[in-house]
């Protein structure tokens, strides 16, 4: 009977390996489809494909996402600014950048041999954080106190929507800070993110702008966020420890 209880356990471990294949590939070649057929420019499709590819192997657990994220950070500040977005040039080219270096250092001290149940080998596991209520309270308030402030900033260097980046962009550095230190609820934060981000990249379309990849890969992101919430809270929950109230999640 335990034989059977290991062997379905394995089967279902393949299939959400595959579903995390599928899901890159299809998300992968559907963005750089629709950037091609519309033209976009080619540092937007490099700056869209890397993007999605970074925040599903985030959502998978792989510290490999930031080596993705370093090169998405860079080419989404260029297409940022050339559309007249400075917060989010700021947030990726002085924030984004050095965070990719810091997360992956960060996830790679903090992995765990865990048995794979079988005898046979060993697998590196991520330990993931969950926030406090106090601490989130305080962060709730950093985070209003942020966007009015920087919001009033971008408005007074000309900012094409001021409040709608900062707001994107407040958040974003604190769901950074939620990644880094592995809490669970940075996929509440990115849900929020790319919801209004996908509202402040749909007005620049409106507006004019070419960059459909560039909002293809947020409509792809807000997916991803909540694919890497069920991830991080069910598929990946392999124990909980209740003394340093921790689970742990797969890494490559």
């Amino acid at each position: 009977m335990d034989n059977n209880k290991g062997i379905i356990e394995r089967l279902m471990d393949n299939y959400k390996i595959r579903f995390s294949h599928i899901w890159l590939a299809v998300a992968t070649l559907t963005i750089l489809g629709l950037s091609l057929y519309w033209k976009d420019t080619f540092i937007g499709i490099v700056s869209a494909t890397t993007g999605v590819i970074c925040v599903i192997l985030t959502a998978d657990g792989k510290r490999s996402s930031y080596v993705w994220g370093l090169i998405n950070c860079v080419t989404y500040a260029y297409v940022s600014y050339v559309n007249g977005l400075y917060g989010e040039t700021m947030l990726n080219l002085i924030y984004y950048v050095p965070i990719q270096f810091i997360g992956f250092y960060a996830w790679s001290k903090n992995l765990n041999k865990v048995d794979s149940g079988d005898g046979s080998s060993s697998e590196d596991f991520v330990k993931v954080n969950k926030v406090g209520r106090l601490e989130m309270m305080m962060y709730v308030v950093g985070m209003i106190v942020g966007v009015i402030g920087y919001g009033i900033f971008l408005k007074n260097i000309g900012d094409a929507l001021p409040f709608i980046d900062s707001f994107t962009t407040v958040l974003s550095v604190f769901a950074a800070i939620f990644q880094v230190r592995r809490m669970a609820e940075q996929w509440i934060l990115w849900i929020i993110i790319d919801i209004a981000s996908v509202a402040m990249w749909g007005i620049t379309m409106y507006n004019g702008s070419d960059n459909v990849g560039t909002l293809i890969m947020w409509i792809v992101y807000l997916a991803n966020a909540v694919y890497g919430w069920v991830s991080w809270k069910k598929n990946f929950g392999i124990s909980v420890k209740e003394n340093d109230n921790t689970v742990k999640v797969e890494n490559k």
